[in-house]
């Protein structure tokens, strides 16, 4: 998040969204197939839709708190 300095104030300035974003995740990931999440280019497809879904999910803290993600990062990809 780019505006916020501090990663605890970013946790805290996420934490109402939090559920929501939690949520879209696992039904997103829910309905993918091994198909769509293997590669770079299907690793990449879902970085791009997620980033893209929490992008509007921030849009509505809007007035609130100026939150701008910047990326999408994965620190464990596992695909089962």
């Amino acid at each position: 998040l780019e505006g916020i300095h501090e990663e605890k104030e970013g946790q805290e300035h996420l934490a109402p969204y939090k559920a929501a974003m939690k949520s879209w995740l696992i039904g997103h990931l829910s309905g993918k197939s091994l198909k769509d999440v293997s590669g770079t280019a299907g690793v990449k497809r879902l970085q791009r839709e997620i980033f893209e879904k929490f992008e509007e999910i921030l849009a509505s803290a809007h007035g609130k708190v100026h939150l701008v993600l910047k990326e999408v990062l994965f620190t464990e990809y596992v695909v089962q």
